[in-house]
This record gives structure tokens, C-alpha cells and sequence, in this order.
């Protein structure tokens, strides 16, 4: 009896601790989370910004090659899996991969359903302002692309070409809309923005960014150097402007898919066209059609 009470404390033992470890390393990487987030934001040096990328980086490969990391709960795995995220997003931004920029943000946004089978968001909810604030860079940065290239096509064809649907090579020059978000992106931006205007308020979206940032087990608290910076904010939106770029946004997203979709129509309207022509045109000279082989040839069935 002795010896089974002892191993249940040991078991014991070793489950708090795995418990407390697996709860400071998702802190751990939340904290970092949190750091380069806010370097991004707040458009901070650019030496801050590569140190911050550095060493979340290094956290990222040291976790991945330590073989406990599929012993680690699911807030642990959210927490690790956020930063890796964030991490990709400051390289995509930084590399000018904006649609790939997209694509992260996106995915610490959009709803997720746990082992426990609660819907949540990969990012805490005092993150997806500053999620919301790159977004709006992208969609501002998608609104420029858009101008400047039906000024391009005005230039080259004033008359402004139209769609003919009987001629598949216009739906490619008619489509000059950009969008790094697809439709479904869009609604999740929405979404995210109508909870946070109807939770906080518009003066949520007016407020220092480090003044949003509250205590939570799954998002520390902003550091003091955050703090500094707050009267220097790169990213700022009111609600109507984030009304109408979100509205914009959701119009080129859904040109942009519907083009692409042309384009995929079009190719195959093309492959369906050769490949009919080639079936139903005159044989060559000393080329015989295969009906004409069968035509020709002994007969199928002897009798």
C-alpha cells in the first residue's frame, strides 16, 4: 500500500509539473506572440523588429525539436501555434507576400473548434485589434494595386475594354481588381470587427494600442517599451474607415475569384474546343479517322 500511495504521488507530482511547464511555455509564446505583433503595429525600428523576428524564430526551432512538444496540452499547442503564425506574417510583410500576409491573419482570426469542442479564435481576443489594424495595411495596400492599374489600362486602352463573354481573352485584361483576401477572409474580418465594435464600442478602435492589451492567461500584458510608443502609432483606423475598406475589400475579393474562376472556364472552354476540333477534323493525306479504320477493317463478329 505504501509503495502504490508513493507512485500516485510521484504520478501526481509529475502531472503538476508537467501542468505548470506546459502552461509557462504557452505563456512563453504568447509573450513573444504578443512582442512582434506590436512591433508590426506600432511600425517599430527595423532592427527591433529583425531582433524580435530572431528570436521568435529561435523559440520556434528549439520547440519543435524538443520531443515534448506532443506532450503539451491544447492551450499550449494554440499558444505555439499563434507564434508561428505571427512569425510568418512578419516574414510575409516584410518579403511584400501580402496575399501569404493575409492568409496568417486570417488564420489566428477565423473560429476554431478545440479537443473540448468550444469554438475559439487561434488569437486571443485583446490581439485581434492589432490583427484587424495589418489587415487594414493590406487593404489599403490592395486599394492602391487596384487604382494604379486601371490607370495603367486606361492609358493603354482608353476605351476601357468590356467583357464579352464570347471572347474568353477579355475576362483576363477586364479583371484589374487586386485582393489579397479571398471572400471568405473578408467575412472573417467582419465578423471579428462588428464583435469588437459591439463589445467595446467605437472608441475601442481610437484608444492606445497598450491601453487594449488586458491581463489573461493566454495574453500578457504589453511591456513597457509598448507603452512608450503609443503616441506613435503607424496603423490607426476609425470604424467608418474600416467599414469602407472592409466593404471595398469584400467587392475586389469577390471580382478577383469570379475572374479567376473565368479564367479556369475559359482554358477549359479552349482544351474543349481543340479537342473537339481535332476529333472532327478531315484526316490527312494517308491518315485514316479511326471510324474509317473500323469501317474498312475484317468484320467483328465471323459467322
Amino acid at each position: 500500500n505504501t509503495t502504490n500511495n508513493n507512485t500516485t504521488n510521484n504520478n501526481n507530482n509529475s502531472s503538476r509539473i508537467r501542468g505548470t511547464a506546459c502552461a509557462r511555455l504557452g505563456v512563453f509564446c504568447g509573450n513573444h506572440a504578443l512582442h512582434l505583433l506590436k512591433s508590426l503595429v506600432l511600425n517599430s525600428d527595423a532592427n527591433l523588429v529583425s531582433k524580435t523576428l530572431l528570436s521568435a524564430k529561435e523559440i520556434l526551432n528549439a520547440i519543435r525539436e524538443d520531443d515534448a512538444l506532443p506532450l503539451t496540452d491544447g492551450i499550449t499547442k494554440s499558444s505555439f501555434s499563434l507564434l508561428a503564425n505571427v512569425v510568418d506574417l512578419a516574414v510575409a510583410l516584410a518579403e511584400k507576400r501580402n496575399k501569404d500576409a493575409a492568409d496568417n491573419i486570417v488564420v489566428c482570426l477565423a473560429g476554431q473548434v478545440d479537443t473540448k469542442g468550444v469554438l475559439h479564435s487561434l488569437a486571443h481576443e485583446t490581439l485581434h485589434l492589432d490583427l484587424l489594424k495589418l489587415a487594414f495595411l493590406l487593404l489599403k495596400q490592395d486599394e492602391r494595386v487596384t487604382e494604379e492599374r486601371l490607370m495603367e489600362k486606361a492609358i493603354i486602352d482608353p476605351d476601357m475594354i468590356l467583357e464579352d463573354e464570347h471572347n474568353p481573352a477579355s475576362h483576363t485584361a477586364a479583371s484589374v481588381d487586386f485582393s489579397s483576401f479571398d471572400v471568405s477572409g473578408i467575412h472573417t474580418l467582419l465578423s471579428t470587427f462588428k464583435t469588437l465594435e459591439a463589445t467595446y464600442g467605437h472608441d475601442y478602435f481610437n484608444a492606445p494600442a497598450a491601453t487594449t492589451i488586458q491581463n489573461d492567461s493566454n495574453a500578457t500584458t504589453a511591456t513597457n517599451q509598448n507603452k512608450q510608443d503609443t503616441n506613435n502609432l503607424a496603423i490607426t483606423f476609425s470604424v467608418a474607415e474600416m467599414r469602407l475598406m472592409l466593404g471595398r475589400g469584400l467587392m475586389r475579393a469577390f471580382v478577383s475569384e469570379n475572374a479567376a474562376q473565368k479564367e479556369i472556364t475559359a482554358a477549359a472552354h479552349i482544351a474543349r474546343e481543340t479537342e473537339e476540333a481535332a476529333l472532327h477534323a478531315p484526316p490527312l493525306l494517308g491518315v485514316k479517322e479511326q471510324h474509317v479504320d473500323l469501317l474498312l477493317g475484317p468484320p467483328l463478329c465471323q459467322f
